[in-house]
């Protein structure tokens, strides 16, 4: 609990100096905000771009490999990379049409994500 209230304490002290520093006229996305010819700034995009996928494909492994290990597919072996390449993208697929066709889905996941504190 100590630990909570501290990161609240941080996160709200960092984000009152943020905004006695930059006031109303920052942009929603904080990328936006950066200087646009630097260095660090496409270091910075490219990082959140980045993020999300490493995230999504670290949060899928352990049910890519649970399925593997129930249809008896092993990564290891020569013969099977195919079947769980397959496997795999057979998932990824299926999150997606389930993005794409279930209204809010996106509001759904943020919710779960946040209150499960995946993040």
């Amino acid at each position: 609990v100590i630990c909570f209230v501290l990161c609240t304490i941080i996160y709200a002290g960092i984000a009152v100096i943020g905004f006695l520093m930059f006031g109303d006229g920052i942009q929603s996305q904080v990328t936006l905000n950066l200087p646009r010819n630097a260095v660090a700034t496409k270091i910075a995009i490219f990082t959140t771009l980045v993020n999300p996928l490493a995230k999504y494909a670290l949060t899928l492994m352990p049910l890519a490999a649970s399925l593997e290990g129930f249809f008896h597919l092993s990564s290891t072996a020569r013969a099977h990379v195919l079947w769980s390449s397959a496997l795999r993208t057979l998932l990824v697929s299926s999150t997606v049409l389930v993005a794409l066709t279930v209204p809010f889905f996106a509001y759904v996941m943020a919710f779960i994500g946040s209150f499960l504190s995946i993040t």
